[in-house]
């Protein structure tokens, strides 16, 4: 997995895309083909299902606590979405099934560059279709570094603007770089 680091600090940010991807890897671990993973579709309303299952990946958003006292360095805390699409309700392979096979796969995990192991937020019954059981299950990541960029040491920049006391006029205007 791919990070950013804080110069400053030296610990690693870990960015969506990549806790994306370690999320994946754990649910593929957990269902290879029996449940394919994939990303949340352009237009959800009209996806069509495959196979007999399928899990949906996402990236919900997150929320940034104030930054530390003199630092630029902030910490945040994400959440995913994956929805279990099945053709059965109960069974084998059937969705309820599967979404609790997805919450005994990620509950409690710990991916790398986060503070505390992954939390399940909650479950959700999202519908039917004809033929599809949709659930969701939330999960949140807490305590993800986020580093803002480091400004460039070697092109500080300053304005100076000085101004005749008397007057007011101003006797020095000057941008240094």
């Amino acid at each position: 997995m791919m990070a950013a680091t804080d110069e400053k600090t030296e610990r690693c940010a870990v960015t969506p895309v990549e806790l994306e991807a370690a999320i994946k890897a754990i649910v593929q671990s957990e269902f290879g083909k029996e449940a394919p993973v994939t990303a949340f579709p352009d237009n959800i309303e009209s996806h069509k299902m495959l196979g007999n299952a399928e899990i949906l990946l996402g990236y919900r958003g997150g929320s940034f606590d104030m930054p530390k006292l003199g630092t630029q360095a902030q910490m945040r805390n994400i959440s995913f979405e994956l929805v279990v699409i099945s053709r059965s309700m109960s069974g084998h392979s059937g969705a309820m099934e599967l979404l609790e096979r997805l919450r005994l796969a990620l509950q409690g995990k710990k991916l790398k560059g986060i503070m505390s192991p992954i939390r399940i937020s909650k479950d959700t019954f999202m519908g039917r279709t004809v033929g599809q059981w949709w659930y969701s299950l939330e999960i949140i990541l807490i305590g993800v570094p986020a580093f803002a960029r480091p400004p460039e040491a070697d092109k500080p920049i300053s304005h100076i603007i000085a101004r005749d006391a008397y007057t007011n006029e101003i006797i020095l205007d000057e941008v240094k770089q």
